[in-house]
């Protein structure tokens, strides 16, 4: 089965973790979290509301999963026209495992039990071509459409 999913918006990487002490009981202990004013909450919210619009409470996967990531990010002005107008490969950040990163988290519990049943994966980051609105297109693959390497 393939299931696709459009996400309009500027992606978002996940940020590492912030990490703070804690004291509680007369015991410290570290505590990790992502600041709640951080712009990948808004992305994780957005990718997990257009989730929901295909998978329902009961369509939980808990099976090996393939996903693709198509990534467009914004096109700079400054890029040059000679370059063309077509999308072009995005190679400065955010990083493709950090972008990688936040979907996976955003769709456990949604999409699928737990993101170590993704086994497969492609991720790809472009820079939007002209005119062209950024956007994030996940595709989820699984049972006989789930290829192999082997």
């Amino acid at each position: 089965m393939i299931y696709e999913i459009l996400v309009p918006g500027v992606p978002v990487a996940q940020p590492r973790q912030r990490h703070r002490v804690l004291h509680s009981g007369g015991r410290a202990f570290a505590s990790n979290y992502t600041p709640k004013d951080s712009p990948v909450n808004a992305f994780k919210a957005a990718c997990q509301l257009h989730a929901q619009m295909i998978f329902s409470e009961s369509d939980l996967l808990d099976e090996p999963i393939g996903m693709d990531l198509v990534f467009v990010l914004p096109r700079p002005k400054s890029v040059p026209k000679r370059l063309g107008d077509g999308r072009q490969r995005h190679v400065s950040r955010p990083d493709v495992d950090n972008l990688r990163k936040a979907v996976q988290d955003a769709l456990e519990g949604i999409v699928y039990r737990n993101d170590s049943l993704v086994c497969e994966s492609q991720t790809i980051k472009y820079r939007a071509a002209a005119g062209e609105q950024c956007s994030t297109t996940i595709t989820i693959r699984t049972g006989a459409d789930l290829g192999g390497l082997i």
